[in-house]
């Protein structure tokens, strides 16, 4: 429902993943201390109280009002703006994660817990619910972060022994092709077609990559192997018709 009422405004909307308090001596909340802190998004409670960090939404404390009635709600401060808050060591790293919190400390300097990591609790996340983080940056059109949470899936999913997953190498492969890395990203579906992956999505992603890099006779080759010659004449001829 806030999505699409944030739809609907021209609002920038973002769901962040639940992490607890469980990933390490930065967020285990064993003491806090006032310092300043900045707002980059407000976070709504399911009853509509509005909140400037998660910390507090979850705690219900120090609302600036409700949705349901905006004109009665406390000013928040303005994205970047510094202002106090006596709960610093027991905030989650939401509003760091989405790259534009900070902190300043009482001798002045500015600083963050993720140290330019916007992603930083990445490293903790199971290879499957990184897929799914994954999944949900490619269905944002962000690219790059669905292309990081993909390379650490497939990292961990590699150390931890898991079978090769050709739809998370598919990912990849589209995740990387539209960011800009039509190399990487051509080598990865490339490989992913060869571990078995039958996604029309994944295969005329390589074509164009293919055809970028001046390589389509290799993608062909690949393909041809794949889905057949009659396969890829019907994938050639869609992405003419999708194209003209």
């Amino acid at each position: 429902m806030f999505r699409e009422l944030a739809d609907k405004r021209g609002l920038r909307f973002q769901a962040n993943e639940f992490r607890g308090t469980h990933l390490g001596a930065p967020y285990d909340r064993s003491g806090k201390c006032t310092i300043e802190c900045t707002s980059a998004w407000v976070n709504f409670a399911p009853d509509g109280d509005v909140f400037n960090c998660m910390y507090h939404l979850t705690e219900r404390k120090n609302a600036f009002g409700n949705v349901t009635a905006i004109d009665r709600c406390r000013p928040l401060p303005g994205m970047g703006t510094f202002f106090r808050c006596d709960d610093f060591g027991y905030c989650d790293p939401c509003h760091e994660n989405s790259g534009h919190g900070a902190f300043r400390d009482a001798d002045g300097r500015v600083f963050r817990r993720t140290r330019g990591t916007d992603r930083v609790y990445l490293q903790w996340l199971a290879p499957e619910r990184l897929k799914e983080v994954a999944r949900r940056f490619l269905d944002e059109d962000q690219p790059a972060r669905a292309a990081d949470a993909l390379l650490y899936a497939i990292g961990k999913g590699r150390a931890q022994g898991d079978p090769e997953d050709p739809e998370a190498w598919a990912d990849l492969g589209i995740a990387l092709y539209e960011r800009g890395d039509a190399a990487h990203g051509l080598a990865a579906l490339l490989h992913a077609i060869e571990k078995g992956c039958t996604e029309t999505r994944a295969h005329a992603a390589a074509l164009l990559a293919g055809r970028d890099l001046g390589k389509p006779a290799l993608v062909r080759d690949v393909l041809g192997r794949t889905i057949g010659d009659q396969g890829l004449a019907r994938l050639e001829a869609a992405l003419r018709d999708a194209e003209s």
